[in-house]
Order: structure tokens, then sequence, then C-alpha cells
């Protein structure tokens, strides 16, 4: 008996180490064929991948439309009134990305960067009001209109206050209105376009 144990455990364990590498190699075979898909997949939303006869396929192109206008009514108005405010003083540009002139400072971990960035990704600024002879920031100003009295809207605002006063830019926030004069709008701006 104690002969046939030894050849009978042997015979065991060898095959729980035949069945334990033939779980590995599926497993390996199933990683890689997932692999290859989900690349194929990723070529395929990115317009690349393989004709039928196996050749790279060119990427293919899309159409597109125009969306909209650049601004709402309300803020094309505020535009008129401001070009003539400003002047010469200073370029104008509308819709700008908050990342296009903002960034999260650096020490932070990956993490916490990719967070702050992810926080202000799909946000832009009203207007930009730049130096004419370096293009430098002197301003950003935001339009609120009757939705900024919504929670959401609300909460929106106060990130980018802090946001700007973090990165110690000059933020001008106005109530849309149904006019402007110039004069107060002018006198309004005068700290943020004649500091420079």
């Amino acid at each position: 008996m104690g002969d046939n144990f030894w050849i009978i455990a042997g015979i065991g364990i060898f095959i729980v180490v035949v069945l334990r590498i033939w779980e590995i190699v599926r497993q390996v075979k199933y990683n890689r064929k997932r692999s290859f898909i989900a690349n194929q997949l990723y070529k395929r939303l990115k317009g690349e991948g393989r004709s039928s006869d196996g050749a790279p396929a060119e990427k293919k192109l899309y159409d597109y439309r125009v969306y909209k206008p650049l601004f709402t009514p309300g803020e094309y108005q505020f535009y008129e009134v401001l070009k003539d405010v400003v002047g010469d003083k200073a370029l104008i540009f509308g819709q700008v990305r908050v990342s296009d002139i903002v960034n999260p400072v650096r020490g932070l971990s990956s993490s916490d960067r990719q967070c702050a960035l992810n926080r202000i990704h799909m946000k832009h600024f009203d207007f930009v009001l730049c130096d004419k002879k370096d293009s430098r920031v002197l301003c950003v100003i935001e339009l609120n209109d009757e939705t900024h009295k919504r929670k959401d809207r609300r909460e929106r605002d106060e990130f980018l206050k802090h946001v700007c006063d973090s990165a110690g830019l000059k933020l001008f926030s106005t109530k849309t209105k149904s006019s402007y004069p110039k004069d107060v709008l002018r006198d309004a701006l005068k700290p943020y376009i004649d500091s420079n």
C-alpha cells in the first residue's frame, strides 16, 4: 500500500500541474485575443485598421457641420459694446477654454493633476482680454444670464472664481442686460485693461 500511495500521489500532483499549466496557457491566449480585439476596436474608432486585402486601411474621414454661432445673441451684443469700450487697448477673444489659460500647479500627484484638469476641461470663459504686445491675459469676462441662478451654475461660477483667484487671474463678472452703457462698462473695465 505504501508504494501505491506514492504512485497515486505522484500521478495526482502531475495531473494538477498539467491542469494548472493548461489553465495558464488558456488565460494567456484569452488575454492575447482580448488585447487584439481591443486594439482592433481602438483602431477602428480612430479610423484606422486593415482593408479586406490585409493592407493598412486609410483613416476614415467623417463629415462635419457648423454647430451654432460662436456667441449667443446676448454675448454678441456684449461683444459689440466691448469692442468699442476696449478699442485698441486689448485683444478680445471669445469662448476660450479655461485649460488654454490656466493649468494645475506643479507638485500634484498624477491622479490629483488629472482630476484638476478634468474639472476645467470643458469649461470656457465668455471673453478674454489680452495685451496687444505679448498676448498676456489681462482679464477674463463672464456674463451671467438667468441660468446662473441655478444651483449647478452658481457652483460653476464659484469654481471659476476659485480658479481665477488661485491663478492670480483677474475675473470681471457682470449680469447680462438688454443694453450696456459704454461709459459704465468702460469705467468698470478700466482697472483691468489700464493696469498693463
